[in-house]
């Protein structure tokens, strides 16, 4: 990981000072050095908002094409992902609906960072849900964790 383009990507989701700063600065960065930190990028969740700021600020210029595009291509899996989740979540619960279950779908939420205006589901959180059931009297508990992958 190249700790410098890292930094500057940081700073480029401040909520003070100017973001066009460090982004200027990205401009000095080679592929190489965002190859090294794409997987830093990708772990620490930062990637869809990072890519969300480079875009409201309209300065695609200041990163190589090809990181934008695999970011943008990210972003699309990330969110095509949730869709499934969703519908598979919708789907359950109609079929304990349908089998006329007592239970409760749980789903905890995520705060949202300052610089993350738009919601988490938008830009494609990972689903977990917990159900709890009553069957024959005695109380039920299972979880899901998904992880469905689709290409764009």
């Amino acid at each position: 990981m190249n700790r410098a383009l890292a930094k500057f990507i940081v700073d480029c989701l401040r909520m003070i000072g100017s973001p066009q700063e460090p982004l200027a600065e990205i401009q000095q960065f080679s592929r190489r050095d965002w190859d090294r930190t794409a997987f830093w990028l990708n772990g620490s969740g930062l990637a869809h908002y990072f890519l969300r700021r480079v875009r409201e600020l309209q300065s695609e210029g200041a990163v190589p094409s090809e990181v934008l595009a695999r970011l943008a291509r990210n972003l699309t899996v990330n969110q095509c992902r949730l869709e499934v989740m969703a519908g598979e979540f919708n789907d359950l619960n109609h079929r304990l609906s349908d089998a006329s279950l007592s239970y409760a779908a749980v789903k905890g939420f995520d705060l949202a960072p300052d610089y993350a205006p738009t919601s988490r589901c938008e830009l494609g959180t990972p689903m977990n849900t917990c159900f709890l059931s009553s069957v024959s009297g005695e109380r039920t508990k299972f979880s899901i964790k998904q992880d469905t992958a689709c290409a764009p």
